[in-house]
């Protein structure tokens, strides 16, 4: 979705409110899945009932870390997934991705 105007991109931000998203960290060994609750003035997401995972490489799974409330550095964030569809949605956007090795 291309953003062509402040009020686009405002719009767009409350389209997300309260949706849960699946963020993908700089190092490719975390992601953080939570719902939003807003944006900040530095542009960190504020998410909350987050869920922070951890690749392990042995035994190969996702640790977890749970959040009431967590600040997602902006410079940190690599991609944002929407892990629920909307209401006039009719297909779902999840990533199962894995770090690569």
């Amino acid at each position: 979705m291309g953003v062509h105007n402040a009020n686009e991109g405002r719009a767009f931000l409350e389209s997300l409110l309260h949706r849960e998203l699946l963020v993908l960290l700089q190092d490719e060994r975390q992601r953080v899945r939570g719902r939003l609750y807003c944006v900040d003035g530095l542009k960190n997401l504020v998410l909350y009932d987050a869920v922070e995972e951890v690749w392990c490489p042995t035994p190969q799974t996702w640790q977890e870390r749970r959040f009431s409330l967590t600040v997602v550095p902006a410079h940190s964030v690599m991609r944002v997934f929407v892990a629920e569809p909307s209401k006039n949605s009719r297909s779902e956007t999840t990533s199962s991705e894995r770090p690569r090795q």
